[in-house]
C-alpha cells in the first residue's frame, strides 16, 4: 500500500517496481508511483474525452479508481445522468453484467442501444446505489474495431434510473417526510412547466397565433396548486397569462 505525498490518499501498487519515482494526476488524486505503475494506470484510463463530447443518457467506459473500500471500482460502463454546472464533472450510474444484487441495489436494463458487438449478448444491470460525480478525464469512448460507437439507454429506462436514484436517496427517510418532499418537487415542476407554457402564449400573441391548447394545459396543471413567481416573470406578463388561463 502506497500513499500520495501530497494528499495522503492510499493506493495499491500495481507492479512490484518502486525504483523510479513518478508523479501523476488521476482525476482529483495525485499519486507518487513508479514509472511502470503510472503507465499501467494511464493505459487503464484510455484516451481522455473532452467534456463537450459527453452526453446525458449515453454510455461510456469510466475509470472509477482510485476508490475506498466498498465503493464501486475498476473500469466499467456507466450511463451519464447529469452534466454539472462546472461543465467538467458528470453524475453517472455504473453498469455491470453481474446480476448479483438484482432487486437490492441493481436493476436490469432491457433497452440499451448501440453497444459494441462484444457487449450486446451480455445482460446489463444498473447499480443504482453507487451514483457518483466524476471528472471528464475518467471517461473513454466505446470502440468497435477502432471506431467510436455511440451507446445510450432509451427514454423509458432513463425514467426508471432517475426514479431509482431518487428512491435510493430517500430510502432511509420517514415515509411522511418522503411524501412531503415528492409533493413539493412535483408542485415546483408543475409551476415551472406552467411558466414555460405562459411564455409560449406570449410568443403566440406576438405572432398572432392560436394558443388555446396552452391555456387548457395550464388550467389542468395548476388546479389546486399555489404558486409564486419571480419579479422577472411578473414584469414579463407571466402572472396575467396564468390568471387568464385559470379563469377561462
Amino acid at each position: 500500500m502506497k500513499r500520495c505525498i501530497w494528499c495522503c490518499t492510499s493506493f495499491i501498487c500495481l507492479i512490484d517496481n518502486d525504483k523510479v519515482p513518478y508523479l501523476i494526476i488521476l482525476g482529483d488524486f495525485c499519486l507518487f508511483v513508479c514509472y511502470n505503475v503510472a503507465n499501467s494506470i494511464v493505459r487503464l484510463g484510455g484516451q481522455k474525452m473532452r467534456s463537450s463530447e459527453i452526453k446525458i443518457g449515453h454510455i461510456y467506459f469510466v475509470n472509477f479508481d482510485p476508490v475506498e473500500e466498498f465503493e464501486f471500482n475498476n473500469k466499467h460502463l456507466a450511463v451519464v445522468l447529469k452534466k454539472n454546472v462546472d461543465k467538467r464533472t458528470f453524475i453517472v450510474m455504473p453498469l455491470t453484467s453481474s446480476d448479483r444484487g438484482e432487486g437490492i441495489n441493481k436493476i436490469r436494463l432491457d433497452n440499451v442501444i448501440g453497444l459494441p458487438s462484444n457487449l450486446r449478448n451480455k445482460k446489463t444491470y444498473a447499480v443504482y446505489n453507487q451514483v457518483r460525480t466524476l471528472n471528464a478525464n475518467r471517461f473513454s469512448n466505446l470502440k468497435e474495431k477502432d471506431k467510436t460507437v455511440k451507446a445510450k439507454i432509451d427514454d423509458k429506462d432513463r425514467v426508471i434510473l432517475y426514479e431509482m436514484s431518487i428512491k435510493e436517496l430517500l430510502a432511509g427517510v420517514d415515509i411522511d417526510f418522503r411524501i412531503k418532499i415528492m409533493k413539493n418537487l412535483y408542485q415546483q415542476e408543475v409551476v415551472n412547466k406552467s411558466i414555460q407554457l405562459a411564455y409560449n402564449i406570449l410568443r403566440c400573441q406576438k405572432a398572432n397565433e392560436p394558443y388555446v391548447s396552452y391555456e387548457k394545459e395550464i388550467k389542468l396543471l395548476l388546479k389546486d396548486i399555489s404558486y409564486t413567481l419571480s419579479q422577472k416573470d411578473i414584469d414579463n406578463g407571466v402572472d396575467k397569462i396564468l390568471i387568464d388561463a385559470l379563469q377561462n
